[in-house]
């Protein structure tokens, strides 16, 4: 342990050092950079970081950009697979892919159904992150047939807005073109997965007008995977996905330009429970519960007796008006994002690890807590924007905008196979019917009578797991609903050819409008007065009357159903500024300062300590350098220092209370540096070579008063001085490609990709007093690709992917764990007309 810190130190060290020696040579060097031009040319890359067209050299903060022919040869589909290609960007995962969430320089670590993202998300400029189903990362449609995708470092306020406190990630679609053009793939890979795809690009001529579209659709399905459920044999991590887009493109005048486009994606993938690894049960057993484990291993499950599925449908719909005039360019867009989704089936008692014991006391076992949980989501986005942005060669540019944004979210979460209230609480036989039967999931069997035990001891052992379970089984219905304006600008000055001064700022208002229903649904509570009956109990201390019961008016003495309502409005102003030098063609250094903002929230109060948290605020300092190097190596290099006030961490809550909170637990700070170079060594032996390396390392504290709070009679945990999560001595990854002619205009490219990754915290978690730290997982995987292009416009390739089989525990939420997967491998056709 001791060793890999040391070398996670040493490697640290060592980028430092070595970048800090390249941000000195480069003011001495531009003379001879001008000098040595010739030997080598930087890529020209045309970004819209600062909602404008720029070349990435010319934009004054560090941007990471992929685009789509990249994105296609690494068989990135997935956000994981990009990140671990960028520096300084991590996914937390909480378990399935539909609630990972993108974190960027530290920023990130808090998150619960109704927050903010702490990365902004965006397609086409326009927001269209939020809810809690594919909501908080990069579906595969944003990597389906795309122009490329821009990755924004640090605070990103002042233009891009609300929740780019670490950053924010843009997606470019491709837009329809003026000539015909098709494309079509078909893939086969491990797991017995495979996939199609095609795109069409078909100019239509409407008379005085064309009109040009793009449309384009996938479809993958994994029909095997890695874990096997012991107790049916089924292999759960399958998935099936669909996605579809179809954009349509006119030019009602010579300056103007009209684009709409429709988009549908439907993912189906496993739930939290079904994909989670559970190592032991909870302590709450007696001798007459199983002694194993829950399961086995990582990839393999036991008493697994439901496998719960998500279903995400969907639906966006954009419109985008240009229009060029004397005075500037005029923008206007209008997205609209629909999603119903949902996960059913959930094993809840198997996620949990809770035991099955032995009602009879004979020694069998007998597993009678069957939790089966749903919870289903209902989310509308619509966000307008306008901007009008100077389009002159003067010395001056600007631009000025305004924004829009609404959504709601309807969240639904109980057990929809349990014995239901019509009105009245049912018999003792119809819950014994129902337990005998099967069809009541959340049954949790009858209070049995002390007889049947050796000890009373062991009876109120079980009794214990009994009400923890009735505990647990309870509904909620939440509403939230956000309104948010904002106006916004940046304008710059150039002083000369070299010196770029800008200032950019964003005033904000947000509403924050918050609904919870909660009841319980415990079938053997009995809620009426009087003696209870045989085979029921009475209701545990804080358990709620459901409203059927309440509205029958047999909940007498029983305490009603939980209801908040929780309005809150907040006012930002987030500015920022810029300070280019361009020291040559092929040279910018730029000192930046910049501002980020993440909206408050609520916390079920059911479950938390702070029922409300507040918005965290980011200022951030940064100093970078991008260009051309010695003329030789072409990239990026920038050294940041940023500080978060009222950070919003997460709290993994108890099993017995089964929700995530959120806290603001105090300040941070957060430093590091991060680097992109590539040497494009042009012909080695009989082919070509490139080489690319991107680096980076990152720290941060805590600082003095940070605390995690706990409900008494436990006080808060210090964080004080310890290390901000998301942050790694070392990350990166390393790209070497070899094209080799092989004659007749074929060209066969070999392609090697390294991600690594090692040091620093992922999680903090406080339970009764005390703290839990899960680290950082450390990564070494290699991904390999053989490529063969034709003249013809078709291509054969094959990839493996971690080569190196490097398996490693991804997250841990409650007594579940999370882990990566082992080696996947494909083979694809593409052919493109």
């Amino acid at each position: 342990m001791y060793r890999n810190k040391y070398l996670g130190v040493v490697r640290a060290g060592a980028l430092l050092g070595a970048s800090a020696l390249c941000m000195e040579v480069l003011w001495a060097l531009p003379a001879y950079a001008q000098s040595t031009e010739a030997q080598a040319s930087i890529e020209t890359v045309t970004v819209t970081a600062e909602r404008r067209s720029q070349s990435l050299l010319d934009v004054p903060s560090a941007v990471s950009v992929f685009g789509g022919d990249k994105l296609q040869d690494l068989g990135i589909t997935g956000t994981r697979d990009l990140l671990q290609q960028v520096p300084g960007v991590n996914l937390a995962s909480g378990g399935p892919s539909f609630v990972q969430e993108i974190t960027m320089r530290g920023q990130g670590a808090g998150r619960n159904g109704f927050s903010e993202t702490a990365t902004g998300l965006y397609e086409n400029g326009s927001y269209m992150a939020g809810g809690g189903f594919n909501g908080r990362q990069l579906s595969e449609l944003n990597f389906f047939d795309v122009d490329r995708i821009e990755i924004l470092h640090g605070p990103q306020g002042a233009l891009y807005g609300r929740n780019s406190v670490g950053g924010a990630v843009n997606v470019i679609v491709n837009e329809p073109q003026s000539e015909f053009s098709a494309r079509e793939q078909t893939q086969y890979g491990s797991q017995d997965s495979y996939g199609l795809q095609g795109v069409v690009n078909l100019p239509i001529n409407l008379g005085n007008l064309e009109l040009d579209t793009r449309i384009g659709a996938f479809y993958n399905d994994q029909e095997s995977g890695f874990i096997r459920n012991l107790t049916t044999g089924n292999r759960v991590d399958k998935s099936r996905s669909f996605g579809a887009r179809a954009g349509f493109l006119i030019h009602p005048t010579e300056n103007s330009k009209l684009y709409a486009q429709v988009e549908y994606y439907d993912d189906k993938e496993p739930s939290f429970g079904t994909l989670a690894y559970v190592p032991g049960y909870r302590t709450t057993t007696s001798a007459f519960t199983m002694g194993a484990p829950v399961d086995p291993g990582p990839y393999k499950r036991d008493h697994l007796t439901r496998e719960g599925r998500t279903d995400a449908p969907d639906l966006t719909a954009t419109i985008d008006y240009d229009q060029t005039t004397s005075l500037g360019d005029f923008s206007l867009k209008f997205y609209n994002r629909n999603r119903n989704a949902g996960r059913s089936n959930e094993d809840y008692d198997h996620y949990l690890g809770l035991p099955g014991f032995d009602p009879a006391g004979t020694g069998g076992v007998k597993v009678v807590t069957d939790l089966g949980q749903h919870q289903y989501e209902g989310f509308h986005l619509y966000d307008t924007q306008a901007t009008f942005a100077s389009n002159g060669d003067g010395p001056w540019h600007w631009l000025f905008g305004a924004e829009m944004l609404t959504f709601e979210d309807n969240v639904r979460t109980g057990f929809d196979n349990c014995a239901p209230y019509a009105p009245s609480p049912k018999t003792s036989a119809q819950v014994a019917a129902y337990q005998t039967n099967g069809e009541g999931g959340c049954v949790v069997g009858l209070v049995p009578a002390a007889a049947a035990y050796t000890s009373p001891t062991l009876f109120k052992a079980d009794v214990a797991v009994e009400n923890v379970i009735r505990n647990l089984v309870n509904s909620s219905t939440y509403h939230n609903e956000i309104t948010s304006y904002a106006g916004f600008a940046t304008v710059s000055y150039d002083f000369d050819p070299q010196w770029t001064l800008g200032v950019e700022g964003r005033a904000t208002t947000d509403k924050n409008k918050y609904f919870v229903l909660d009841y319980s649904q415990d079938p053997l509570s009995y809620w009426g007065s009087g003696t209870i009956p045989a085979g029921f109990a009475k209701p545990l201390a804080g358990e709620l009357c459901p409203p059927q019961v309440a509205a029958a008016g047999q909940c007498a003495g029983a305490p009603p159903p939980f209801e908040q309502n929780e309005s809150h409005r907040w006012n930002e102003f987030l500015p920022g500024a810029t300070l280019t030098y361009k020291a040559t063609d092929s040279q910018t250094l730029y000192a930046r300062f910049a501002t980020g903002y993440r909206p408050g929230g609520f916390n079920d109060p059911l479950i938390a300590v702070q029922p409300a948290y507040e918005p965290e605020y980011t200022r951030s300092g940064e100093l970078g350098w991008k260009g051309l190097l010695l003329g030789v190596l072409d990239g990026d290099l920038d050294v940041y220092y940023q500080k978060t006030h009222n950070v919003q961490l997460v709290q993994y809550s108890q099993s017995t209370s089964g929700g995530f909170v959120l806290q603001n637990v105090g300040n941070d700070h957060v430093y590091g540096i991060e680097a992109n170079l590539a040497h494009d060594f042009g012909n080695v032996g009989p082919g070509d070579m490139r080489l690319s390396a991107d680096l980076s390392s990152n720290n941060g504290k805590f600082s003095s008063g940070t605390e995690i709070a706990e409900k008494p009679p436990f006080g808060p945990i210090s964080l004080a001085g310890l290390r901000v999560p998301f942050t790694y001595d070392i990350q990166g990854a390393l790209d070497g490609t070899y094209t080799v002619p092989v004659g007749n205009g074929y060209n066969t490219q070999f392609e090697a990709n390294y991600q690594f990754a090692s040091g620093g915290v992922w999680q903090y978690s406080g339970a009764n007093g005390v703290l839990t730290t899960l680290n950082n997982a450390t990564r070494n995987e290699l991904d390999l690709y053989v490529r063969l292009f034709s003249p013809d416009g078709w291509m054969i390739s094959a990839f493996g992917k971690n080569v190196t089989d490097d398996r490693y525990l991804v997250a841990t939420v409650s007594a579940a764990q999370y882990w990566s997967q082992p080696t996947t491998w494909g083979i694809a056709i593409t052919a493109t007309q």
